[in-house]
C-alpha cells in the first residue's frame, strides 16, 4: 500500500484524514511540530517526525521515501515568527521542492474558499499564493478551497459558543457585524477527509480545485442562533441597542462609578447618613445588573465601527476570541458549488444542524 505524508496532521482536519487513510490500510507519516500534539493518533500505527516545515532540509526528510503529500500546514491567527507569508507560502514553497526532489509526483494541498488574488485579507492573499505556488510546480496537484468545516473539536463552533459565557465575555454582550448577514456553507470534517482520500489515486482529480461546501447555506447570525437554541442558552435580539447600552451604562457604575464614590466618601470622612442610600442603590443596581445578565443580547455593529475596536483589544488581550483578520473574512461570503467534487468522489455530505448537540456536548464536557 502507498505511503503518504500528511503535514499538519495533528490538526483538526488532519486527524481526520491520518484516521481515515489507516483505516483504508495505507502507511502514513505525519510531520509535526512537537510530540505533546499526537496523544489523539496514539492508537494508529503512524510514523511520525517532528520538526520545522519551513527548514527545507526536514521538509526534505519528511518527503522521502512516500508515493503521496498532503499538505494542510495552515493558520488562521498569526503568531510572533509564524506568520501567513511563512507558513502559507514558504512552506508549501518547501513541500514543493521537496517532492521534487524525491521524486512525489502527488501533491494534494489544503486552501481555502475565498481565496483569490486580490483579496481583502492577507490570510486569503496568502493561501492563493500558495496555491499558484501548486499549480506552477509540475506536479500531479489537487487544491481543495473548504467552506467552515465543522466538527467535534471544531475550533469555528467552539469559539463562537465560548465568546456566550461570561469567562470570556463578561457583559454577555453580542455584536452581530453588519447584521451577521454573511453567508457560511459549512461542511463537516469528515467530508473533507473523504475527499482528499479518495482523490489521491484519482486521476480524474488531477489538476483540479475544488471548493468544498455543505448542504446548507446559513448567515452568521443563523449560524449563532442555531447554537443558542442547541444549548439552550436564553437570549434577546435588539434592532436598537437599548438594552445593551443600559447594561454598559450599568457595569460602568457598579464597577467603577460607585466603587469610586465609595473611595472618595471614605478619605474626606463623609456624614453617616451618606452611607445607607449609597449602600442601598448600590445593591439595587447590582440586583438590576443581574437580571439584565440572564439573557444573551444580541446587536448590530457597523464593520467601519467593530474593525477598529477588534484592533484595539488585538493589543490589549493575548488570545482574543477574535482578530481583525477574522473579521475581515467573516465579512464575506463563504458559499460554493461543490457538485464537482461530490460528484467525483462520492461525498455523502453531513448536516451542519443535525450534528450540532453533539458538537456542542463535547465542548461542555
Amino acid at each position: 500500500m502507498a505511503t503518504i505524508l500528511v503535514t499538519g496532521g495533528t490538526g483538526f482536519i488532519g486527524k481526520s484524514i491520518v484516521k481515515l487513510l489507516c483505516q483504508l490500510g495505507y502507511k502514513v507519516r505525519v510531520s509535526t511540530r512537537s510530540l505533546k500534539q499526537i496523544k489523539a493518533l496514539y492508537e494508529l500505527s503512524c510514523e511520525f517526525l517532528v520538526g520545522d516545515l519551513s527548514d527545507l532540509s526536514f521538509a526534505r526528510k519528511c518527503c522521502s521515501g512516500v508515493d503521496a503529500v498532503i499538505h494542510l500546514v495552515g493558520i488562521i491567527v498569526e503568531q510572533g515568527q509564524d506568520t501567513f507569508k511563512k507558513v502559507h507560502v514558504q512552506i508549501t514553497k518547501n513541500m514543493i521542492q521537496a517532492s521534487k526532489e524525491n521524486g512525489v509526483k502527488r501533491f494534494l494541498h489544503m486552501s481555502a474558499l475565498g481565496t483569490r488574488p486580490n483579496a481583502r485579507s492577507r490570510y486569503h492573499q496568502t493561501k492563493w499564493t500558495a496555491e499558484e505556488l501548486v499549480r506552477n510546480s509540475e506536479l500531479d496537484w489537487t487544491i481543495f478551497q473548504p467552506s467552515v468545516v465543522f466538527g467535534i473539536g471544531d475550533d469555528f463552533t467552539k469559539r463562537l459558543y465560548k465568546m456566550l459565557f461570561f469567562q470570556n465575555n463578561p457583559l454577555l454582550l453580542f455584536p452581530l457585524i453588519d447584521g451577521g448577514k454573511s453567508k457560511l456553507q459549512p461542511i463537516f470534517v469528515g467530508n473533507v477527509a473523504e475527499a482528499f482520500v479518495r482523490a489521491i489515486p484519482n486521476p480524474n482529480t488531477f489538476h483540479k480545485t475544488y471548493p468544498l461546501t455543505g448542504p446548507e447555506v446559513y448567515s452568521l447570525k443563523e449560524i449563532l442562533l442555531l447554537i443558542l437554541d442547541k444549548g439552550q442558552i436564553p437570549y434577546k435580539i435588539e434592532s436598537f441597542p437599548f438594552y445593551t447600552l443600559s447594561r454598559i451604562v450599568m457595569a460602568l457604575l457598579s464597577f467603577l462609578v460607585y466603587p469610586l464614590i465609595g473611595l472618595k466618601a471614605l478619605f474626606e470622612h463623609w456624614r453617616g447618613d451618606f452611607w445607607a442610600p449609597y449602600l442601598l442603590s448600590w445593591l439595587l443596581l447590582s440586583l438590576l445588573l443581574r437580571k439584565s445578565m440572564e439573557k444573551r443580547l444580541l446587536f448590530n455593529v457597523p464593520s467601519a465601527v467593530a474593525l477598529p475596536l477588534v484592533g484595539i483589544v488585538e493589543k490589549l488581550i493575548k488570545n482574543p476570541p477574535i482578530t481583525k483578520e477574522m473579521l475581515v473574512m467573516l465579512q464575506e461570503d463563504s458559499i460554493a458549488d461543490s457538485s464537482e467534487a461530490i460528484k467525483e468522489l462520492d461525498l455523502q455530505l453531513v448536516s451542519f444542524k443535525t450534528l450540532l448537540p453533539d458538537i456542542i456536548d463535547a465542548i461542555v464536557m
